[in-house]
């Protein structure tokens, strides 16, 4: 162990830089040592897309690299990001954030003040960050500590679309039978709703006319967003629904199980959704929405004909919950067999740590109590979906 004296003079001789190409090398080596050998982000393409975000024109905004002497000793990633702020005056502000991702002292140098030192940074540079999937043994407490708001678990829903492939994707094995009634609520579903090529000038609109009166706060999903979260994404191919102005859209994507341990899994599909952009606000407050409803029916019709066997979908607000419940999903449980779908996929594993989500607004005018019921937070705006593993091709 060092001594306090010997920490204190790391910290006075370490400092703090931002990333640009010429230091990628020592990201790679330095993402294969302290995560692992294999992982997706050594991808240059996939990094470069993620830490480029959107919304930052100047490059005001970048991933911050910690080194002592000439080793690189610590990364704090930032996804740079606009986000819609409501303020006191009842209007919202349009500001430049950014979401945490891939922060990690080098193990050798994991003495506390480092990490503090990459997220005082931070603090420093954004007015606003927010992130996803914090470990709660290492950078939660950095979060809690210096006054982030937490959801300890975002909001799952879940539900079968076939019975076999969804019995064995459950972490606790049994109700069989409730499951197979469970998919006979798609057998009334006609309608079948086509994935097609998006109209992001209408979906930013359709965006800022719902969610600015009720003063959501959330990432300023306007045109730039989703061209670059979504058509241009170098990790998913992703899937639009809907029309913006008369049943609202939802993006979703086809994932394939990754497996070793289950026989019969390897290649089973799951319908993962990850936005749900209502065309009113009838669903934003807690109203069913039978225009919504349909679209979801069809789309989740059309994953049943590709061979998806479940469909799931994270938020950090519960507003979307009753023309969820009403169209047949439920709440994930892990302690509720019927409702403890796998948590991860790529590879599999069935009992993982919750997906969390925190914030942090630090502006004039603006309330310390925005509450997770007043945000909209998926499980795409940090770190949390992109490709998990080394594999890199567009799922079909």
């Amino acid at each position: 162990m060092k001594s306090e004296n010997q920490k204190l003079l790391l910290y006075k001789d370490a400092r703090i830089i931002s990333y640009s190409d010429q230091y990628w090398d020592e990201v790679k080596s330095f993402i294969k040592r302290n995560w692992r050998e294999d992982h997706s982000i050594c991808n240059k393409e996939l990094f470069d897309w993620q830490f480029r975000g959107f919304g930052d024109k100047k490059k005001k905004l970048n991933t911050f690299l910690l080194f002592y002497e000439d080793e690189l000793i610590g990364i704090r990633g930032t996804i740079p990001g606009l986000y819609q702020v409501p303020v006191h005056n009842r209007e919202m502000r349009i500001v430049l954030g950014g979401a945490s991702a891939m922060w990690s002292i080098d193990t050798s140098y994991r003495y506390g003040v480092f990490g503090f030192m990459l997220l005082n940074e931070a603090l420093k540079t954004m007015n606003v960050i927010t992130g996803l999937g914090s470990n709660p043994k290492t950078s939660l407490p950095f979060y809690i500590h210096t006054g982030f708001k937490i959801l300890d678990s975002m909001h799952r829903y879940v539900a079968p679309l076939e019975v076999d492939g969804y019995y064995k994707l459950i972490a606790i094995k049994s109700q069989y039978k409730q499951i197979r009634e469970w998919t006979r609520i798609w057998d009334n579903v006609t309608t079948v709703v086509e994935p097609h090529e998006p109209n992001i000038n209408e979906i930013s609109s359709v965006w800022e006319n719902t969610t600015f009166p009720l003063r959501i706060f959330s990432l300023y999903r306007n045109a730039d967003f989703w061209r670059w979260r979504y058509l241009e994404s170098a990790g998913h191919r992703y899937l639009f629904f809907g029309e913006p102005k008369s049943t609202g859209i939802i993006v979703a994507r086809v994932e394939e199980v990754i497996t070793t341990i289950e026989p019969g899994l390897d290649g089973q599909k799951i319908f993962r959704i990850i936005e749900i952009v209502p065309s009113n606000t009838i669903s934003w407050r807690g109203e069913i929405d039978n225009n919504l409803a349909s679209l979801l029916q069809g789309a989740i019709n059309w994953a049943i004909y590709q061979g998806c066997v479940a469909v799931d979908f994270y938020c950090s607000t519960t507003r979307f919950e009753p023309v969820l419940f009403e169209i047949g999903l439920k709440k994930f449980d892990i302690n509720d067999s019927i409702c403890s779908l796998a948590l991860l996929f790529q590879p599999l594993k069935y009992v993982e740590k919750a997906v969390n989500s925190f914030f942090r607004v630090n502006i004039e005018g603006v309330s310390s109590n925005i509450k997770f019921e007043d945000t909209y937070m998926v499980k795409s705006d940090g770190d949390q979906d992109r490709p998990n593993m080394d594999v890199f091709c567009f799922n079909s």
